[in-house]
């Protein structure tokens, strides 16, 4: 009985063993971090861009449309807003008034659109 005992006590690992997941497990030093990806770089421009006269032209158009809407928004709004003003009522009135203020953002919009995009590049 002895014996077994004795056996068992040098088959046995010391405690806490020394690599408790096994000498695979990574390190500090063994350890490798992959480098990063490569940056990706580009300089937006539209010389000798295929199409670029005629998506100009598609933007100008656009522009010009979405003005258009602001101004008949802000007409329609402000009529809309004295015809419930004059017959009382005011929840149209309510309306008018948004109405009209959303024409107004839009042409605000519609205006700075290109001024915000080139800003917003030229500081990313």
């Amino acid at each position: 009985m002895l014996s077994t005992l004795q056996r068992l006590a040098e088959a046995a690992q010391p405690f806490p063993p020394d690599f408790p997941w096994g000498p695979e497990w990574p390190t500090p030093s063994t350890t490798q971090v992959p480098a990063p990806p490569p940056t990706v770089v580009v300089n937006p421009t539209a010389v000798d861009a295929p199409g670029r006269e005629t998506i100009q032209d598609l933007l100008n158009w656009l522009g010009q449309y979405s003005l258009w809407a602001c101004l008949a928004a802000m007409i329609a709004g402000g009529g809309l807003f004295a015809w419930a003003r004059r017959n009382g009522a005011h929840g149209m009135a309510v309306t008018g008034t948004a109405l009209a203020g959303g024409g107004a953002v839009g042409t605000i919009l519609v205006g700075l659109a290109p001024e915000i995009v080139n800003t917003l590049y030229l500081h990313a």
